[in-house]
């Protein structure tokens, strides 16, 4: 009985040591800070979206906020780093639905399990996948594009930020509906592709939304369709894949706060309520926009809902296509 009133009693203690780091503002407390791990580079979206993140959350949590970048194998390096981590709320990673639904059916050992490892924050923001080419004169629709393959057929080839990544599959999916031979080119990020695209070294590929839409508006790529259950309201003219015919791929993916599993239920609670308080920022919101990416706050019990959505949805479109874990 005395071993349980102690576990009990430290498990307390815990808990309110944690919840003293996420109050606002002391003496003690500056001296501590709140990490947010990014498995991507500085510069990319991911990485500008936890900088965002972390100028707004410093001021609601009242402790320093870092971004500590660990970039590679889509995710998998900062998960490793992430699993390190005690479970307190001192260390937050902020993954994508790549990482929590595509990386696990496709690396045959990542060395993490989402739902058994990451504990749902908060949702942060909405953003889409969208398949672009070259402005290549006379393609402006997907019909356009095939027909163009069709007698440009040595130019069957789309590029995809890396190999095993959901736009992988959306090239699969891509080209059962056109009829076509399609094969991905793997690069390393979004940047490069683009750059390519942008150059004409590559007819089509494929990003998210964000890091093509200056590049679309500009008329330097264009953009023929989007993932996502509607139209984007910055990109009217650029129809959804449901629309175009291709099924499976009405989700959004997704930007979201998770921290490690057994951090006390309060201390989630306080990083959710600060998470709210950031995303109700005007410049965090803005921020957000100039991506392409909608904010979107959600509890942690429907951001775990989310996940499971997401990570079935793509187990199936994986499935079909018959990849075996690499």
């Amino acid at each position: 009985m005395t071993r349980l009133i102690d576990g009990a009693s430290w498990s307390r203690r815990r808990c309110l040591a944690a919840l003293s780091l996420l109050a606002m503002p002391s003496a003690r407390a500056q001296g501590d800070a709140i990490r947010i791990i990014v498995g991507f580079p500085p510069g990319g979206g991911a990485d500008y979206v936890a900088r965002l993140l972390a100028d707004h959350l410093k001021d609601q949590l009242g402790v320093p906020v870092i971004v500590d970048n660990r970039p590679g194998a889509g995710g998998v390096v900062a998960a490793s780093v992430f699993l390190q981590a005690s479970a307190d709320g001192r260390t937050l990673i902020l993954a994508s639905d790549h990482m929590l639904s595509v990386v696990p059916m496709t690396i045959a050992k990542p060395g993490y399990d989402p739902a058994r490892d990451f504990l749902a924050v908060g949702t942060v923001a909405l953003g889409e996948t969208a398949f672009a080419v070259h402005p290549h004169k006379g393609v402006k629709t997907l019909g356009d594009y095939a027909a163009w393959l069709r007698t440009h057929p040595k130019d069957d080839v789309a590029g995809i930020p890396a190999p095993g990544s959901a736009p992988e599959f959306i090239v699969a999916l891509l080209a059962k509906l056109l009829g076509n031979t399609l094969r991905p080119v793997p690069y390393r990020g979004g940047a490069p592709l683009i750059q390519d695209l942008i150059a004409g070294q590559i007819p089509a590929g494929l990003a998210t939304a964000g890091e093509l839409f200056a590049h679309h508006q500009a008329g330097r790529v264009r953009m023929l369709g989007l993932t996502g259950a509607k139209r984007m309201p910055l990109l009217p003219d650029v129809p959804t894949f449901g629309e175009l015919g291709l099924a499976g791929l009405d989700h959004s993916t997704y930007l979201a706060l998770f921290t490690r599993s057994g951090t006390p239920a309060p201390v989630v609670a306080r990083l959710n309520q600060a998470l709210r308080a950031t995303l109700e920022a005007p410049k965090m919101r803005e921020g957000l926009t100039t991506l392409s990416m909608a904010p979107l706050h959600e509890s942690p019990e429907d951001l775990a809902a989310r996940r499971d959505r997401s990570a079935a949805a793509w187990a199936r479109i994986i499935k079909s296509s018959g990849y075996m874990p690499q």
